[in-house]
Formats: structure tokens, sequence, C-alpha cells
């Protein structure tokens, strides 16, 4: 394994749901959606760091750095969307 194992995850899923409110910086091929449903949390990405509050959204496009740190989260969804799992939305 080298040092970029160590950033870029990989998936055989082409759309999954799931809440995460705790990551490391990392990389991925995926666009990646997260909703925060109740509470709040801190995203970083490319650097630069934002409070996500309830009813507020953020997106990250594929290979992008970021990362996520709870401060208070309750329900949180995140979707990871393969750009090239379906053809229809590849535009």
């Amino acid at each position: 394994m080298n040092k970029i194992d160590n950033f870029f995850e990989t998936s055989r899923c082409q759309l999954i749901f799931y809440s995460q409110n705790l990551s490391n910086p990392h990389f991925h091929s995926n666009v990646e959606l997260k909703f925060i449903l109740e509470g709040s949390i801190e995203a970083a990405l490319n650097g630069r760091r934002y409070i996500l509050n309830e009813g507020q959204g953020f997106i990250v496009f594929p290979y992008e750095l970021h990362s996520y740190r709870d401060i208070n989260s309750k329900s949180v969804c995140l979707i990871h969307y393969a750009q090239d799992a379906n053809s229809t939305y590849a535009e």
C-alpha cells in the first residue's frame, strides 16, 4: 500500500445512503452529497471549513479533499453517486 491509498476511497456501490458524521481527510471518484437533517457538523473542503446546520447540504465533487467533524449531529444523510453509474445522469 502506498501513501495515496490512505486518502483515496473506492466503492463498489453505485449509489449508497448512510450517515457518517466523522472522517479523516480523504477523496474519491464519486460525487458526494451530505444533508444535515438534525443537528450540526463541521465540513472541510480543500482547506476551507464550513459549519453545516439542520436543513443545509454540502456537495463534494470527485477528487476533492474533504473531511467531517461532528458538532452535535443527530441525523445526517450521506449519498455517494458514481458519475458513470448511470449514463442518464452522466451529463
